[in-house]
């Protein structure tokens, strides 16, 4: 369950967000299944702080993301590099590949809270780029579940935003950044 059905405004949800970026350099952000939309994880932090594109597992339970990107950060910690058309194994022998994440995904707000933390709190010139972390056949913790792929326009994740929430984040937009600039 998220913090906000649990009662949070977006505000504190947005704020506890980036505290934990502040705190641990990064974060994931998972957004519950629903109709249509296989739920899905993706990191917040990697561009800014490690200069690597942020990570995205599909068709994932919360508990099982998180401990996928978790493990794929700390290997990036620690000086590995991931592309698109990677390779790399997981501990149970899964081989994954890495595939670069569609821009029609992030027009269709698949990395909303993405766009809110640095909307919000800067740097507000970082290139939204993404990887999308797939398994080579069905096997370990995606068991045999289809996954979407993202490297394609014609598969979108997410919502578009209303013309509420779009005006109202111009507005934030304006107040934050001096025009001109």
């Amino acid at each position: 369950m998220c913090i906000i059905c649990d009662g949070a405004t977006p505000e504190e949800a947005l704020d506890g967000l980036h505290d934990k970026i502040k705190r641990f350099g990064w974060a994931v952000q998972y957004v519950e299944s629903s109709p249509g939309n296989p739920g899905w994880g993706y990191t917040i932090g990697l561009i800014d702080r490690l200069d690597h594109p942020e990570l995205v597992a599909v068709g994932l339970d919360a508990p099982d993301t998180a401990l996928l990107l978790h493990g794929f950060v700390s290997r990036i910690n620690d000086g590995e590099r991931f592309g698109g058309q990677s390779l790399a194994s997981l501990p149970d022998r899964t081989v994954v590949r890495f595939v670069p994440v569609h821009p029609a995904q992030f027009a269709a707000g698949m990395m909303a809270q993405w766009n809110n933390v640095y909307d919000t709190y800067g740097p507000f010139d970082l290139e939204q780029r993404a990887l999308q972390v797939l398994p080579c056949g069905e096997q370990g913790l995606w068991r045999s579940r289809p996954v979407p792929r993202l490297d394609r326009a014609t598969t979108v994740l997410g919502f578009r935003p209303n013309r509420a929430q779009r005006r109202a984040r111009e507005r934030a937009r304006s107040r934050r950044r001096p025009r001109g600039r």
